[in-house]
């Protein structure tokens, strides 16, 4: 019970191993077969057929295990199909509580500002404004590179020779292979706004205060 228990619980790999090594040893019989008289092909015709039942079993234990495989992948496709549902559903939720949190804090602060009040203290909250500095790009093709941040994505062997063109002095591969770079710019905020506060005219950006409601 225990032996046909393992046997009946083998791997799909286990098993196509098991039905190509039966097909080898029928072919070996049959070959053997037909260098055999006929009236002394009685054992052979005998291992024979039973080959033939074993592939057969084997055949449809392959079947069997196949449609198992099959029936996971399909699990694993529709679960992956509701999780990829379900993400969006949460990010849309996500987004949904985004905006009535941004709307409710923007009606608390047009209230106080229309109040000129500051600060609405509880017994176990407080809500009060507070003003913080933040770069408001205005347009990002005027800024000066120096304000600027830079990502490169590039074939790692062409970062390997620009290593190697620091210490070489640039060799010829470098300059062939430059046009495979790729750059994106984006404004250094922390730069800008350093510049700005010490009083350097940024073209294409400007420092702007902004409130925001602080709940404790």
């Amino acid at each position: 019970m225990s032996e046909e228990l393992t046997i009946n619980n083998q791997t799909l790999w286990a098993t196509m191993d098991d039905l190509l090594a039966y097909m080898e040893s029928l072919t070996l019989y049959e070959c053997e077969r037909e260098q055999t008289p006929p009236e002394e092909r009685g054992e052979i015709e005998r291992q024979i057929a039973e080959i033939k039942a074993k592939i057969e079993e084997l055949n449809q234990r392959v079947a069997d295990k196949t449609d198992a495989c099959a029936a996971v992948l399909r699990r694993l496709g529709n679960e992956q199909e509701f999780l990829h549902k379900e993400r969006d559903r949460l990010k849309a939720k996500e987004q949904a509580c985004e905006r009535a949190e941004r709307q409710l804090r923007e009606y608390i602060m047009a209230v106080m500002r229309k109040r000129d009040v500051t600060r609405l203290k509880t017994q176990t909250n407080t809500l009060f404004l507070r003003t913080t500095e933040a770069v408001e790009v205005t347009d990002a093709n005027a800024l000066d590179p120096h304000y600027q941040m830079a990502e490169l994505k590039l074939p790692y062997s062409l970062w390997l020779a620009i290593m190697e063109a620091v210490q070489t002095y640039a060799p010829r591969p470098v300059a062939s292979d430059a046009a495979l770079v790729r750059v994106k710019a984006e404004p250094s905020l922390s730069t800008i706004r350093k510049a700005i506060k010490s009083g350097v005219d940024v073209e294409g950006a400007d420092l702007m205060l902004n409130e925001h409601l602080v709940c404790r």
